[in-house]
């Protein structure tokens, strides 16, 4: 039996709606990059200017996990002035978890991509479950235009905080650092041979559920970078489930559209062993540290 949009939109606006924007929230994490500098304890606002960060996630299918991000992303953080990068932890309450630092980035790189802006790394089983993050383990497929249901997750840069430096257990100096995630679910707007395009207009957002807030309609989306957009499916028997669908590449709050756009590579093609298939041109990579 169909129910009305206005049933609908009231599911999306509650308990459901809540629900369904953490399981999305849940398979993305904050890709952080540190230039060489020193953060002052004094004003750690300050060393905002040394962090850049993207998004990343975790795909599993079948031959174990590695992250899918924005080769743009990993180009930034293999540059010479970068002190330090790596994943953070999905985290929502205190206290604090460790970071996972990728100290030996570029010889966890599997495949890279210019064309497409995509980049996948290896990742161990155990640093998965320090990251505490979902993981997707069905093959990629590509949404419908129009019709197509799809989300995304990312972590916009401009919603970082730092809090002041303290001193930890072995009493050496730690800085925590907060970020707000900014997932969302629609219809795919068109569908390239090449991108998914996510379009949002303010005027016909929904009241969002407890736990959120709907976008500023200035929000800097940069550091949405290498998010996942998702896709969601159904078996035979109506079991839901997200698949991958694309890596974000770009996104943009704009006036004109009273809204704002999301732009993804398509993700199909993706072997099983991180390798990006068809599609893309390739990137060769060297083993050595940096």
């Amino acid at each position: 039996m169909r129910i009305t949009e206005e049933q609908a939109r009231a599911l999306v606006s509650g308990d459901y709606g809540r629900v369904s924007l953490e399981q999305v929230a849940s398979y993305a994490v904050p890709f952080f990059i540190v230039e060489r500098g020193t953060i002052s304890a004094r004003n750690p606002d300050a060393g905002q200017r040394l962090l850049a960060n993207g998004t990343a996630f975790v795909v599993d299918l079948g031959r174990g996990p590695f992250v899918v991000t924005a080769n743009h992303v990993v180009e930034r953080a293999i540059e010479g002035t970068v002190a330090k990068c790596g994943l953070f932890p999905k985290q929502f309450a205190p206290p604090a978890r460790p970071l996972v630092e990728l100290a030996d980035l570029r010889e966890r790189i599997i495949s890279r991509s210019a064309e497409r802006d995509i980049a996948t790394l290896r990742l161990t089983s155990g640093e998965v479950s320090a990251l505490r993050v979902c993981v997707l383990t069905s093959a990629p497929m590509v949404p419908t235009e129009g019709t197509g249901g799809v989300a995304f997750v990312g972590y916009p840069a401009v919603q970082r905080e730092i809090e002041p430096i303290a001193r930890g257990a072995d009493g050496r100096p730690e800085l925590t650092i907060s970020w707000a995630i900014f997932p969302g679910f629609g219809v795919a707007a068109s569908v390239s041979q090449r991108q998914i395009t996510f379009q949002f207009d303010r005027s016909e957002l929904i009241d969002p559920p407890p736990g959120f807030r709907a976008p500023d309609p200035d929000l800097n989306l940069g550091g949405m970078s290498g998010g996942p957009m998702l896709m969601k499916c159904e078996t035979q028997s109506g079991i839901e489930y997200w698949v991958p669908a694309g890596v974000i590449t770009q996104g943009e709050m704009r006036a004109d559209l009273n809204g704002g756009l999301l732009f993804a590579s398509r993700l199909d093609g993706l072997q099983a062993d991180g390798q990006l298939g068809n599609g893309g041109v390739i990137i060769p990579q060297r083993g050595g540290r940096w």
